[in-house]
């Protein structure tokens, strides 16, 4: 893409920067294009998790007890009984921590961040 330039590398991301071209773009079309130009990809899965984590107190536990993975946000506890459930949300929590939309508290807490409440705002129902 001519409107957008990679800007440098790391391990595992890559990070883009808009050329001098894009913001043009940008400007012609109107700002609101910016989220649906610079959004992230997120599944429908990772939307859901993080909606409800934003839509309730900002934390999701993800602990094992008893051989039982136990997935909660806000009180609400997520289903995690058969294996396709728990990959499910295993999916969707990992696609939350590479997008930086949480972060670690504590053992097995995690917390929205800036980013995540931001994104969360802007998402369409």
């Amino acid at each position: 893409m001519d409107m957008i330039e990679e800007t440098s590398k790391q391990i595992d991301r890559t990070h883009y920067g808009i050329t001098t071209r894009g913001f043009r773009w940008l400007e012609e079309h109107g700002k609101s294009k910016i989220v649906s130009v610079l959004a992230p990809a997120i599944s429908s899965d990772g939307r859901d998790l993080l909606r409800a984590t934003v839509g309730a107190d900002g934390r999701i536990i993800h602990k094992w007890i008893s051989s039982n993975l136990y997935f909660e946000v806000g009180g609400r506890a997520f289903p995690t009984g058969d294996t396709q459930s728990l990959v499910k949300w295993e999916n969707a929590l990992n696609e939350l921590k590479r997008l930086e939309f949480v972060e670690e508290e504590r053992d097995d807490v995690f917390s929205v961040t800036p980013k995540g409440c931001h994104f969360a705002d802007k998402l369409e129902d």
